[in-house]
């Protein structure tokens, strides 16, 4: 389908808002999401969201969980590099050749700039084919959803595979 996307003054705002509007679950993936989260925590603060952050280390963060009120169900921000700690061309060869990465120097992005829209739309298309592909591959040969990460996608993985009634407790 068509990815729908904003480049105006309240980019950012208009993207969250669409993220939070979203049924929930609702899990939005970041190729090193890290960058990208940086944008929206002027408008989390404004709009006194509640946020919840999960950490793989002491400061590596990788996912955001929001949302407006207490009883609300969260929507989730992860970073898919804790999934795929490859660079995004590696998702694209490996799971959407038919969607290859585009290479430009970006220092820093510019929404006004057409080559940087193109850019990174093509990186949300990857990730967009790509992830759930690696979900599907996943499935297929390991018989387990992903996790939040690879370690406890590996985690679940080997729990699958032990003989039914051995339970081991990591």
């Amino acid at each position: 389908g068509e990815i729908k996307y904003s480049t105006g003054e309240n980019m950012v705002g208009d993207l969250f808002e669409d993220f939070l509007s979203r049924p929930r679950p609702a899990i939005w993936y970041f190729h090193f999401g890290q960058y990208d989260w940086r944008y929206f925590l002027d408008y989390i603060v404004e709009n006194k969201l509640i946020v919840e952050v999960g950490l793989r280390t002491e400061n590596d963060i990788y996912e955001i969980r929001v949302k407006r009120n207490p009883g609300d169900p969260w929507s989730v921000m992860r970073d898919s590099w804790t999934l795929w700690s490859h660079p995004l061309e590696k998702l694209a060869q490996a799971f959407c050749p038919e969607i290859p990465k585009l290479e430009i120097e970006i220092e820093s992005f510019d929404p006004k700039n057409p080559d940087h829209v193109k850019y990174a739309l093509r990186d949300v298309q990857i990730l967009l084919v790509g992830m759930p592909r690696l979900f599907d591959m996943l499935h297929k040969h390991f018989g387990v959803q992903a996790s939040a990460t690879a370690a406890g996608t590996a985690l679940k993985a080997w729990q699958k595979s032990l003989p039914k009634g051995v339970h081991y407790d990591c």
